[in-house]
């Protein structure tokens, strides 16, 4: 599946427009390539291996199990999540369990065990918005009073699902110098500026680097120059640096890879989640997860990858001296023929053809 940029909603590869609202939409070479389309966030730069946060199955990798996945011959990028760890809560009961206000045989006792408490919550229409909206603030405006700052927060300490109104430090650092985490991972409460948010910590010092966050609106984001709007969740939305396959810049820990919330077909520095993995033709579950150079596609793209795995690492390739080593592999274009950004037209990826 492919995001719409307009309505954020994911949509088959194969549409030319959004479907819910009609927004044209980029196709790339990625879509028919069948791109993995989930791409793993790491708050802490060494925290341990991230796994899916989401599970509804619009969010599931096209051609990798999948019934919805697209095998014509286009590229789509990913849709992020972010996350850290996942926990499976187990219950058991047995036959004698009896519940509040009722006697044994199921019958009400007496109205002194009923629960009276109105919450203001309906079956069907659900919680009125105050009880249930997670979200304080907008990081895009900054919109909280004068001396905070809107942050993203995790409210379940897994995944960024929540923005609040912090302190804003005494002397806030920038975007891209050092900074300092309070509290615990996803606390939201950092020293960087208005605007920016601690990211790439380290575990242990709670140290790490300010990241401006993206501006203007969801639908239409602005970053700086040479800057790229990487949206990890609602409530996570990051500028980070633009990179080009084929020659990437990004700083040691990071890879290079398309991201999946630009129209424009940008790629992005995000940092590696390949851990001991990632290597040419290894299995890969997120965009990322593969090593520097190397794209996390279809496990059907290369012969030599496990047809049973959810991705595999498959090697970027220039078009205008295109060299492959899997066999029977091409050269194929990632973006389709005009679609390409300034700078990216020879970018390809090494798979077998359709």
């Amino acid at each position: 599946m492919k995001l719409c940029d307009a309505c954020h909603r994911h949509v088959r590869p194969t549409e030319g427009a959004c479907p819910f609202c009609g927004r044209s939409l980029r196709t790339t070479a990625a879509a028919r390539l069948g791109a993995v389309v989930l791409l793993g966030a790491l708050e802490a730069a060494c925290s341990s291996r991230p796994v899916e946060d989401e599970t509804d199955s619009d969010t599931a990798t096209p051609n990798v199990s999948t019934s919805e996945g697209d095998t014509s011959t286009s590229t789509t990028t990913t849709t992020t999540t972010t996350t850290t760890t996942s926990a499976t809560l187990s219950t058991t009961s047995t036959s004698e369990t009896t519940t509040p206000g009722t006697s044994s045989s199921g019958e009400l006792s007496t109205t002194a065990d009923i629960d009276t408490t109105d919450t203001g919550c309906s079956f069907y229409g659900g919680c009125p918005a105050d009880f249930a909206n997670p979200f304080e603030c907008d990081p895009f405006v900054q919109d909280c009073p004068e001396g905070q700052k809107c942050s993203p927060q995790k409210s379940d300490g897994q995944s960024f699902d929540a923005t609040a109104c912090v302190p804003v430090a005494r002397e806030p650092d920038l975007p891209g110098e050092p900074c300092t985490l309070e509290g615990t991972l996803g606390s939201g409460i950092d020293s960087c500026a208005v605007g920016s948010t601690c990211w790439e910590i380290d575990e242990q010092t709670l140290a790490g680097t300010c990241f401006a966050l993206c501006g203007g609106t969801p639908d239409a984001p602005v970053c700086a120059a040479d800057t790229t709007c990487v949206s990890f969740s609602d409530a996570l939305n990051l500028c980070v640096p633009t990179c080009d396959p084929l020659a990437p810049a990004c700083k040691t820990g990071d890879v290079c890879v398309p991201n999946p919330s630009a129209p424009d077909g940008q790629f992005a520095c995000v940092i590696d989640v390949s851990q001991d993995g990632g290597a040419e033709f290894e299995p890969c579950e997120f965009l990322n997860a593969c090593d520097l150079g190397l794209a996390c596609l279809d496990s059907t793209s290369a012969t030599e990858c496990d047809p049973m795995a959810f991705g595999c690492c498959v090697a970027y390739c220039d078009l205008a001296a295109p060299t492959c080593t899997g066999a029977g592999a091409e050269c194929l274009p990632w973006f389709d023929e005009g679609q390409a950004p300034s700078g990216l037209e020879d970018v390809g990826v090494c798979a077998l053809p359709p």
